[in-house]
């Protein structure tokens, strides 16, 4: 069953996402102020560039904005991460804006409106998405639009607007906005997906349907089974109550995916909604068609009890992804989040990066899950590079990064799978799983804590796998016939997103981000049950190899045990407190750590090691403990000379699951 909804730029509609109140407010209340440059996501023009002239004053436009947040919301993040997520307690967008959303939004929107533009105000008191002509957009940011033409990498000739500089605004406004996208709708970001060549890839090349695991053939039976999702649904488990969000930015046929589920054999059948987010067009991209269908087709077919909505933007541009992903997130719907599109690195400003990533933390503090494809050209994401580049969003800590491997099937048995390797060689397929390592987010300390292969001490991707390689690929129904070959990290995410689905229904509740658990879990012995690891392959920088790595991550789910495992009890978060943190030189205080698993209860048995930067400072039982019923393990330490102690510990009956200190000083 499907519905459709349409986000548009008109007041009766904005109650949707969240309501504005119209404040009519001169231009000359800010005349005093001195203009400057805004953040923006403007990046030189492209070498091959052809301007067309100034663009007619009456062409629809749209901008997505995000403000700075409040103090504090980078912090509230990280301490959610670390908490187990059984206790996790999730906002919602209304307390979060009361928390960190901006409080000069409505002075923003009242400027911008003053210029006869519509703004919205996203829930979640972070974002605004701001509808206009060409002529309203120069006049509220200083800036004059022109027609460029250009070869654009991936969709070949295009003809798309472009401001001539910068964006300014006055300083008083200018000070509240951490990024202002929509200064171009060139097409900047792509959907991860590829297809196998060869005289077997067109149409289904056995009669349909195929549930023989044959390669370029295969369907949700196929992955259900090498995947152990079948025990899952056995116990009930089908995504029942829960919503996968899709971002995606290209239009499509929901009948494609409906057909699709309806002649796959699912234990049930999905419930399909599309939302155009819809502001500046009235019709929409349409390279990247072939992505929407597969998203919402693989997610669908691994929960097949769940809802996906389907959320269309309509520029493949930084600011249509901003303004689907700020969508998603503010109505708070959705329990994961799939995202299939992505560009380099370097090809996205910093500033741009850090407000979506604010949008992110939102989604993190929500207790929104976002699985996100890691890419589908081994390391090296931009083509104009011969160096490795890693992907964006993908990259970012608050998402769950996808690789590809190359899965082999005899009769839905395993026979094997190895990474999805980048081999350029003439007359082959030259994708891979999309991997390496960021030039802009610094290593989080769940990577840190896990000790993985990290040479730049920067974000490593991706986290996770699935089978992406299309010459072990996929059957889709796409424009009203069945097709194979297809692959690409494009259906490692969504069906991870289905995946993810299951595991929130299990434990009834949403997981959030799941980085830290996994990366915990795999320091414990839970791991060969959850995982399969994934040993062989290069994504031609980096090569697989036991535990993680920058190719395939930890590898492809058991979704059962990966389920058992999250179930509990394993011990997989640490707390440490002391009763003093500062005390008399020679005295005594006692630090306390407690060893809980992902339910929030306390795991009994476990040997905590304590240690300290310090020479002087002694710790009870020779820095050994073991917890007690209630998961604490208790230590006495002192100091008898003036200094600051960092003291750290550990559980060495798990393995190093994840690291805490404190810092005690004796005066």
């Amino acid at each position: 069953m499907k519905a459709r909804t349409k986000l548009l730029a008109t007041l009766s509609s904005i109650s949707l996402l969240g309501c504005t109140t119209l404040i009519s407010l001169p231009t000359s209340a800010f005349a005093a102020t001195n203009s400057v440059v805004v953040p923006s996501d403007l990046l030189p023009m492209p070498a091959n560039a052809t301007q067309l002239g100034q663009v007619n004053g009456q062409k629809k436009m749209f901008v997505s904005i995000v403000l700075k947040p409040q103090a504090g919301l980078t912090q509230a993040v990280h301490q959610m991460l670390n908490t187990p997520i059984q206790d996790r307690t999730k906002l919602t967008p209304e307390e979060f804006a009361a928390k960190f959303g901006n409080q000069q939004m409505s002075t923003v929107t009242a400027y911008l409106q003053a210029f006869g533009l519509q703004v919205q105000e996203q829930p979640g008191g972070l974002s605004l998405t701001v509808s206009g002509n060409a002529s309203q957009m120069e006049k509220a940011f200083g800036v004059t639009f022109e027609t460029i033409k250009a070869n654009v990498p991936g969709y070949g000739a295009k003809t798309f607007y472009r401001a001539q500089s910068q964006p300014k605004l006055p300083s008083a406004i200018a000070s509240q906005i951490e990024v202002l996208a929509g200064m171009t709708n060139e097409p900047t970001v792509h959907p991860l997906l590829t297809r196998a060549t060869g005289s077997n890839v067109g149409s289904s090349a056995t009669q349909y349907p195929d549930e023989g695991g044959t390669p370029l053939d295969y369907l949700p039976n196929d992955i259900q089974s090498a995947y152990n999702v079948n025990q899952v649904y056995q116990d009930g488990y089908l995504g029942q109550g829960e919503t996968i969000g899709i971002m995606t930015l290209s239009t499509f046929n929901p009948n494609d995916t409906e057909t699709f589920w309806q002649n796959t054999n699912l234990p049930a059948m999905p419930t399909l909604h599309v939302t155009d987010v819809d502001w500046a067009t009235s019709t929409g991209n349409t390279i990247g068609s072939d992505e929407s269908t597969l998203d919402s087709s693989e997610s669908g077919a691994m929960a097949p009890g769940a809802t996906i909505d389907e959320y269309v933007g309509y520029t493949p541009s930084n600011a249509g992804m901003l303004q689907t992903f700020q969508a998603i997130v503010s109505q708070d719907t959705a329990d994961v989040i799939s995202s299939s599109w992505g560009a380099p690195e370097d090809d996205m400003t910093t500033d741009y990066m850090n407000a979506l990533n604010d949008v992110f933390k939102q989604a993190v503090l929500q207790g929104q899950t976002i699985l996100q494809a890691s890419g589908d050209t081994g390391a090296y994401s931009d083509p104009n590079s011969s160096s490795p580049v890693a992907l964006f969003p993908a990259t970012s800590p608050y998402v769950t990064a996808a690789g590809g491997t190359t899965l082999l099937l005899a009769d839905d048995s395993r026979v094997s799978e190895t990474a999805w390797s980048y081999l350029p060689v003439a007359g082959s397929d030259t994708g891979g799983s999309g991997g390496g390592y960021s030039t802009f987010f610094a290593e989080p300390s769940w990577q840190l804590n896990a000790g993985i292969p990290d040479p730049t001490r920067m974000r490593g991707v991706p986290d996770v796998a699935l089978n992406a390689n299309p010459e072990t690929g996929y059957q889709i129904y796409y424009q009203g016939a069945w097709q194979n070959g297809w692959g690409g990290t494009s259906f490692a995410a969504p069906e991870w997103a289905g995946f993810t689905a299951l595991m929130d229904q299990a434990i009834g509740k949403r997981m959030g981000n799941m980085n830290q658990m996994i990366y915990s879990l795999a320091q414990t012995t839970a791991y060969p049950s959850s995982f399969y690891d994934i040993t062989q392959g290069t994504n031609g920088a980096y090569n697989a190899g036991p535990g993680w790595s920058a190719v395939t991550g930890w590898g492809t789910p058991n979704v059962a045990g990966l389920i058992t495992a999250i179930q509990g009890p394993l011990p997989m978060f640490e707390n440490m407190s002391a009763a003093q943190t500062s005390l008399p030189k020679g005295q005594s205080t006692t630090v306390t750590v407690t060893v809980t698993d992902t339910r929030g209860q306390g795991i009994s048995g476990q040997q905590v090691v304590l240690t300290s930067d310090s020479t002087n400072a002694t710790i009870s039982n020779g820095g050994y403990a073991t917890t007690n019923a209630n998961g604490q393990a208790t230590f006495t330490v002192s100091d008898p000379t003036a200094e600051s102690v960092d003291f750290t510990a550990a559980d060495n009956t798990a393995g190093n699951v994840n690291p805490q200190d404190v810092v005690i000083t004796w005066q």
